[in-house]
């Protein structure tokens, strides 16, 4: 469908534009507020500027998409294909992307709070001034993946894969890791304040210089004595009693 029939549509009420192809339509600047694109194919569509708020694009084919600027604030993204996809500066506060394929994709400067991208494939994704505060992670596939300046306070990543990424430059304040693979993850200097890592594997994971006051230790996997002499850690931590190795460390150095 060619972007000027969409837009007439729209003005005459339709919202419904289910399992249409707008292969390669220039929707730009366009407003789609609460339109039904589900099974749409968008591959190759250009979005940029447009108002997406409240969209239900489930299962939508967005293949090599560019949402520069674009509002999908609430927007229903569960299960699309997003592989490739560049997200800069786009608004995506509470929008629901659960399971969504996003290997390869750019997330720059996007806003992402509160947004549900549990069971997401985040392989070699590329997350640059994100803010994923408060975002829904969990499960989720990010191994591979380059994240430079996110924010992700309080975000839930329990169970996510995290191995081997960098993560040397995230605020993971109050964030829940619970269950997460850390396994070779860089996390020098991180802030983990408050932080769940409980039965999380932090096998060969970079701590130097990490904040683990008040972290939750219950059941972690693999942790040396060597990483937590690199960390940094303030009066009153929250201790699993059981968990020898910390307290060794607490009584050595602060008591």
């Amino acid at each position: 469908m060619k972007a000027e029939t969409v837009l007439q549509e729209y003005k005459r009420e339709r919202r419904d534009f289910r399992s249409l192809d707008f292969n390669g339509a220039d929707l730009s600047d366009a407003n789609l507020n609460g339109a039904d694109l589900i099974g749409a194919n968008l591959n190759g569509v250009h979005l940029s500027y447009a108002n997406l708020n409240g969209v239900d694009q489930s299962c939508v084919n967005l293949t090599g998409i560019i949402f520069k600027k674009v509002y999908l604030s609430g927007a229903e993204l569960t299960g699309a294909e997003l592989t490739g996809a560049e997200q800069i500066g786009a608004e995506l506060t509470g929008a629901e992307q659960i399971g969504v394929e996003l290997t390869g994709a750019e997330q720059i400067g996007a806003e992402l709070s509160d947004a549900d991208q549990s069971g997401a494939n985040l392989k070699g994704v590329y997350l640059s001034g994100v803010n994923l505060n408060g975002a829904e992670l969990s499960g989720a596939e990010l191994t591979g993946a380059e994240v430079i300046g996110a924010e992700w306070s309080d975000a839930d990543q329990s169970g996510a894969n995290l191995n081997g990424v960098n993560l040397s430059d995230v605020n993971l304040n109050g964030a829940d890791l619970s269950s997460v693979n850390l396994s070779g993850t860089d996390l020098s200097s991180v802030n983990l304040n408050g932080t769940y890592l409980s039965d999380a594997n932090v096998n060969r994971a970079d701590l130097n210089g990490a904040d683990l006051s008040r972290t939750n230790f219950k059941d972690i996997k693999n942790l040396t004595s060597q990483q937590i002499e690199s960390a940094f850690f303030r009066k009153n931590m929250l201790l699993d009693s059981a968990f020898e190795l910390l307290i060794y460390t607490y009584k050595k150095y602060y008591l």
